[in-house]
């Protein structure tokens, strides 16, 4: 496990969203997580991309009308809002950010299904034991101060037999240390207390109770996002003055 070098809490996390949160909209978008490019989808757009790797997740879903399904890490809520267009379920929707919240209240409801925004911490959410049909975790458990505890929460709130499906950021499981030092910065720089190997992460959700159907590494489809993200930050720090205002201010962590 990588781990950030600083003390990292839960409210560090949400400041970390709300300060940055006009930023992250700029440069990510509404569903703040990466695009998948693959052979059948190479020539798509940022969009696209972002909308394939959420349907690549979720398509492990068994989905049926109705469900009740819970997104971890919300962001803004266009992926919860899609769900529940595409699958006519009712999301609740969780982020540590009042700003993300507030700015996904304000987006048009689903046609199909309902989503409900809580700011919550996943870790000690208010959700019913088994109330859930499935959960998803966009990119969201790097985030998490207590690895153990999310799947632990997970496993408390879904009912026996349902799913989750996850995409997380991991590590290499033997990183040198030009590659460790680079990591402890992202991870102290971007509020992530600690990101793991995939297998930690796979024995942490068997320990909780899970059984794995499918791990898939998605570094190289994903990877393209990164160059995209580069040159938008870039472009903005020429063309948007308030980018460098930001950086320059000593009033922002």
């Amino acid at each position: 496990m990588i781990t950030a070098k600083i003390p990292l809490a839960t409210p560090d996390v949400a400041r970390h969203y709300d300060e940055l949160d006009e930023f992250y909209r700029d440069v990510w978008g509404d569903h703040v997580h990466h695009g998948l490019w693959d052979d059948s989808h190479d020539d798509h757009s940022v969009e696209e991309a972002t909308l394939h790797l959420l349907e690549r997740v979720t398509s492990r879903l068994p989905l049926k009308p109705g469900h009740r399904l819970a997104d971890i890490g919300c962001g803004y809520g266009a992926s919860s809002r899609w769900l529940a267009n595409h699958h006519n379920v009712h999301v609740t929707a969780l982020t540590l950010s009042e700003r993300q919240a507030a700015h996904a209240r304000l987006a048009p409801p689903p046609v199909l299904g309902s989503v409900e925004y809580l700011v919550q911490d996943w870790l000690e959410n208010s959700l019913l034991d088994a109330s859930l049909d499935a959960a998803i975790a966009i990119e969201s458990l790097a985030h998490m101060t207590d690895k153990r505890r999310f799947f632990q929460q997970l496993h408390r709130t879904l009912k026996p037999g349902a799913h989750a499906a996850l995409a997380v950021w991991t590590v290499a499981p033997d990183p040198n240390w030009i590659e460790q030092r680079l990591l402890e910065k992202i991870c102290e720089e971007g509020r992530l207390p600690g990101m793991g190997t995939l297998q930690e992460y796979e024995e942490l959700a068997k320990d909780c109770g899970f059984h794995i159907t499918e791990a898939t590494d998605l570094s190289a489809q994903v990877e393209r996002t990164w160059w995209i993200i580069a040159r938008r930050v870039l472009l903005g720090l020429f063309t948007k003055p308030r980018y460098l205002r930001f950086i320059l201010s000593r009033a922002f962590r």
